[in-house]
């Protein structure tokens, strides 16, 4: 049995949805650390639906592993986005650091990376003015 098997994954999945947030922080921490080599799609659906969690930091842990993983689906895309409103700017930084790496550069996301750059959170800017200047972005209502 490796570590990725599906009797290590599925119980992890499992554990996602339990009642108590440090025990799904655990988890995705867990399938973070597994990486790649482990079934993507199952564990990416059960990521997807953290990132709704009402408890930030599993928020965090979801998108921070959806990160490591490279995942760039639209479904995985355009929750990212809407995390990109979320309450907590460590959150919102996370998905913003997380959009930057799959280098998308849809309308939808450079949109949501301009709305970025006049946030509170000076991280959240810079990793929104980065991105945009990866992506090469010049269009007017970038500059402006």
């Amino acid at each position: 049995m490796g570590k990725d098997s599906d009797e290590v994954v599925n119980p992890l999945i499992k554990l996602l949805s339990d009642e108590d947030s440090e025990v799904r922080i655990i988890a995705a921490e867990t399938l973070r650390k597994l990486g790649k080599d482990s079934d993507e799609v199952i564990i990416i659906n059960a990521l997807i639906k953290l990132l709704s969690d009402e408890d930030s930091e599993v928020r965090y842990i979801a998108a921070d592993t959806l990160r490591k993983l490279g995942q760039d689906s639209n479904e995985v895309v355009n929750t990212l986005i809407k995390l990109l409103t979320d309450e907590d700017s460590e959150v919102r930084y996370i998905a913003a650091d997380a959009l930057s790496n799959l280098g998308k550069d849809s309308d939808e996301v450079i949109n949501a990376f301009i709305k970025l750059l006049t946030g509170e959170y000076s991280q959240v800017r810079n990793i929104a003015a980065e991105t945009l200047s990866n992506l090469g972005k010049d269009s007017d209502e970038v500059i402006n």
